[in-house]
Parts: structure tokens; C-alpha cells; sequence
């Protein structure tokens, strides 16, 4: 698993990772840049496409195989405007399937959902 993902000022609130066990395999949660999971060849990252961060979920075997990875493009994370980021540190996972998490936009602090496939 490759991370760039960095963070400023806010103490890495924003940017840490967390881990869960979920069956037999580990559930990795972190945010990362936009452009390194769509799919796309960039040649050059511009300031707008640079700013956007999602969130990553990546699961990890018994064996230590990487298993399915869900990035999360477009998924409105805190809404219709997506506005909020995703704090990876704080989560209860309530079913293999359900995940909640704390958002942040500024200095408000929200509950987010997340349902994975």
C-alpha cells in the first residue's frame, strides 16, 4: 500500500490510518489523493484535481494478499456536496458492512456513514 497523502496544521486528524479486523482479513481506512485511484494516466496533476482527497478502504488477507480495495470516487462523503473529509482514526465498524465515521468540515464535526458493496 502506497500513501502520499499529507497533512498540515491539523495534527494528522484528516490523513491518519486505522485498522479493523473484519473476518478473517484486516480492513485498512485512510484518505488519499483523488487522481492516484481513477484510473487515469496523469501526466500532470493540476492544483484542483491535487486537492481532492477520498477515502480508501483496503482489505488485507490472513495471508498478508491484498484483497478488495474500494475507493471511494464520488461518494458525497458528509452529502449532496460532498463537503466534509473523512477522519479514518474514528470509526465503529457495526456490521461487515457498515462502517461509522467522524467528518470534519472546518471546525464542524459531523457522523458519516459508509456501506460498503
Amino acid at each position: 500500500m502506497r500513501k502520499t497523502n499529507k497533512s498540515t496544521e491539523d495534527g494528522g486528524f484528516a490523513n491518519g490510518l486505522s485498522t479493523s479486523v473484519v473476518g478473517e482479513q484486516i480492513m485498512l481506512v485512510y484518505n488519499d489523493f483523488q487522481y492516484r485511484h481513477d484510473g487515469q494516466d496523469h501526466k500532470v496533476v493540476g492544483p484542483m484535481l491535487a486537492s481532492i482527497k477520498i477515502p480508501i478502504i483496503q482489505f488485507i488477507g490472513a495471508d498478508g494478499s491484498t484483497g478488495k480495495k474500494f475507493a471511494l470516487i464520488d461518494a458525497n462523503v458528509g452529502g449532496k456536496k460532498g463537503t466534509l473529509t473523512l477522519c479514518p482514526q474514528i470509526f465503529i465498524s457495526v456490521s461487515n458492512k457498515d462502517i461509522f465515521f467522524i467528518g470534519k468540515d472546518g471546525g464542524s464535526i459531523y457522523s458519516l456513514k459508509l456501506k460498503l458493496p
